[in-house]
């Protein structure tokens, strides 16, 4: 959360959980979904957040009385992918129904429908400015649409296989996407073009992001590995091993100085740049009882938005 005091979290228990950042103790458990809790985001409030499910379904949540605010209905499938706007008053919703959706966080309405994907919308991510949104899609497409018309503004192609993961860039002028096609790409949003290919990952790259003053990207892959980048070269500047499992989620944290990696090891993992291992942060949260198919983890105003892992285990990179 904001505060840097609180992490949340969603599982294939179909359940929300809100826990203390510094001693790992279980604060709030949320029902409601009636499926795997697949995305979430948090508010720039920091009094709500909201999660995406399997169930089809979109919740916004208060994060103090763990109350269900509201619940929004609409896709067909599950919602893989969540994000919102920078004011908060809008919420974007990425499914497996090959639909982007944006709704009034307020209302609850449905405010306009994306839909020229031909495959699933498998992450989504809205720019600083809040007048535009990027898609990434399993038919191998980025694509950049216009939040107030539903304008596709541009569709950057380069991709070969799913692109699984979007983020973007503090300033907007770059978006960076991860693929099933091993790679991450950097992409110039005022040309379309793709200025950057990063190459280097073994298997599909699952989750990517970008750091606060926009000099690195991070990615995280199948290959068990997270990997930082410099975003002007391209050049590998640091390859962290130790997750035994892919790495579905990675974040760099607001202020610029930690890395956080959540893994299908069952582990998440907290790491500072650069890298000094003995200065790794370590702790245990209560498990979840099942692991979602993907984790995420994004970066908030002031500290971590979210880790998602089963039996999360924070350990010492430099230790593992």
């Amino acid at each position: 959360m904001p505060d840097g005091k609180r992490i949340v979290s969603g599982s294939l228990d179909r359940k929300v959980r809100v826990w203390d950042a510094d001693t790992g103790v279980c604060l709030r458990t949320l029902d409601g979904h009636a499926g795997a809790v697949e995305a979430m985001a948090v508010m720039s409030d920091g009094k709500r957040f909201v999660s995406g499910s399997w169930d089809h379904k979109v919740r916004l949540w208060d994060v103090d009385t763990g109350a269900c605010l509201r619940t929004f209905n609409g896709h067909k499938g599950p919602v893989y992918s969540v994000a919102v706007s920078p004011d908060g008053r809008r919420i974007v919703s990425g499914s497996s129904d090959s639909a982007m959706k944006m709704w009034n966080a307020d209302t609850g309405l449905c405010l306009r429908t994306f839909d020229q994907h031909s495959q699933a919308v498998d992450s989504v991510a809205v720019m600083p400015d809040g007048r535009r949104v990027v898609s990434g899609s399993s038919d191998h497409k980025v694509r950049v649409w216009d939040m107030a018309t539903g304008a596709c503004l541009r569709t950057l192609e380069g991709h070969t296989r799913a692109v699984h993961s979007v983020a973007v860039s503090p300033d907007g002028e770059r978006a960076v996407s991860g693929s099933w096609d091993c790679t991450v790409r950097v992409w110039d949003m005022a040309t379309g073009e793709c200025i950057r290919t990063l190459g280097g990952h073994m298997g599909p790259v699952y989750s990517v992001a970008v750091s606060p003053d926009g000099e690195r990207v991070v990615s995280g892959s199948s290959d068990c590995t997270v990997v930082v980048w410099d975003m002007t070269t391209g050049t590998c500047l640091q390859k962290l091993d130790g997750h035994t499992g892919p790495v579905h989620s990675v974040v760099v944290v607001q202020d610029g100085k930690r890395v956080v990696s959540a893994s299908m090891d069952c582990t998440v993992r907290v790491l500072d740049l650069p890298w000094k291992p003995e200065h790794a942060l370590a702790f245990a949260m209560a498990s979840h009882p099942r692991l979602g198919k993907r984790s995420y983890a994004h970066a908030l105003p002031a500290d971590i938005e979210q880790l998602i892992a089963q039996q999360a285990l924070l350990v010492d990179w430099g230790r593992a």
